[in-house]
């Protein structure tokens, strides 16, 4: 939606520069004319001079003088035509580069949504890693509160300080009482519950986070 709204904002805003540069354009055309006008002018001039010229005595220097006003008239036209040559090239440069911003703008929008959601993904991977870490720690603390005889046991095969190997003290050692193992499981249970509900928790975080790419649009028709 956010794409649409951008690229609707752009073709809003491109329709007034095509419209200056339609008239920018009829103004060199007009300007073209003019000076094509005028350079026929000059040499239908200069014929008439010419003709005159050469009905008089001093041929030679009324030709001159012709001669040089015609250069002079046909040198000033060659200079506005030039200025409208470099008017018009720096005008068809910005042309293109204009239409290639806009053609390659869409694809750039694209590219940075796909790196936001990435980024965004990476870190919901994360913070999912570290619940994970954090239920996994609280279920072994809630087995070793439920089990307090089997966390104290040894590996089998060890040997206690006293010589005595740690197994047989450990299947030695006095069992707890029937009320104490029922509430040990029970608290054992409990704390089952709470990090299952945590977990739970953390995931419907996770997943309301969540939101889909936006998808790419079409680059503006001219």
């Amino acid at each position: 939606m956010k794409l649409l709204l951008a690229s609707a904002l752009l073709f809003a805003a491109i329709l007034p520069a095509r419209a200056q540069e339609s008239d920018v354009e009829a103004k060199e055309l007009r300007e073209r004319d003019r000076i094509k006008a005028e350079r026929s002018v000059v040499e239908e001039r200069f014929k008439v001079e010419d003709h005159a010229c050469r009905q008089k005595f001093a041929v030679n220097d009324c030709l001159d003088r012709a001669k040089r006003s015609r250069s002079a008239d046909l040198a000033e036209l060659r200079r506005q035509e030039l200025a409208l040559n470099e008017a018009e090239r720096k005008r068809r440069a910005a042309a293109r580069r204009q239409e290639l911003d806009e053609r390659v703008a869409p694809e750039r929008q694209q590219e940075a949504a796909d790196k936001r959601a990435r980024a965004l993904q990476q870190t919901e991977d994360r913070e999912t890693r570290f619940n994970e870490k954090a239920s996994k720690r609280a279920t072994d603390q809630a087995e070793k509160a439920a089990h307090p005889s089997a966390s104290r046991a040894a590996r089998p095969g060890t040997v206690a300080p006293q010589g005595v190997p740690r197994a047989s003290r450990a299947f030695n050692a006095p069992q707890p009482k029937p009320s104490q193992a029922a509430e040990n499981r029970a608290r054992f249970e409990a704390n089952q519950k709470d990090a299952a509900q945590h977990k739970a928790a953390v995931e419907e975080r996770a997943a309301k986070r969540t939101k889909p790419p936006a998808s790419a649009l079409p680059a503006p028709a001219n």
